[in-house]
């Protein structure tokens, strides 16, 4: 019989960072098919032979796009991002002294302890945080 020592904490941390990774990507490539799209919709060049008020309606389109695809959009897509990411570092975190507390028969968790998972990790993690039993 092979036993197969398969450390299931840290598959599920990568695992979970990996789909970080992959759906930023997705979320940044069809932001980016959706700003290629409203540019083609949106006139570029400016119109010949026009009335002013047409001019400046051209003007202020252009504006609004660059406004919003520009400036607008990345920053609360990545805003965003950043987020999801923390709210994912910290459940990984209380995984992490979760699964420290029971390889090493601690019978308290991180669930038992009051204040920010960061706090609540140091008391279960102490000085040496970095390393698995």
């Amino acid at each position: 019989m092979v036993l197969i020592n398969w450390d299931m904490h840290r598959w599920e941390t990568e695992f979970a960072f990996s789909n970080l990774k992959d759906y930023l990507e997705m979320i940044e490539s069809q932001f980016e098919i959706a700003r290629e799209k409203e540019r083609t919709r949106t006139n570029s060049n400016p119109p010949s032979r026009v009335s002013e008020d047409d001019f400046s309606e051209w003007q202020a389109e252009i504006q609004f796009f660059e406004e919003r695809y520009d400036r607008d959009f990345p920053s609360k897509i990545r805003y965003s991002f950043v987020v999801l990411l923390h709210i994912e570092l910290e459940n990984r975190l209380r995984s992490a002294c979760d699964e420290i507390s029971r390889r090493n028969n601690i019978v308290i968790r991180e669930k038992d302890l009051k204040g920010s998972p960061h706090r609540t990790s140091k008391n279960i993690l102490g000085q040496d945080c970095y390393t698995f039993p």
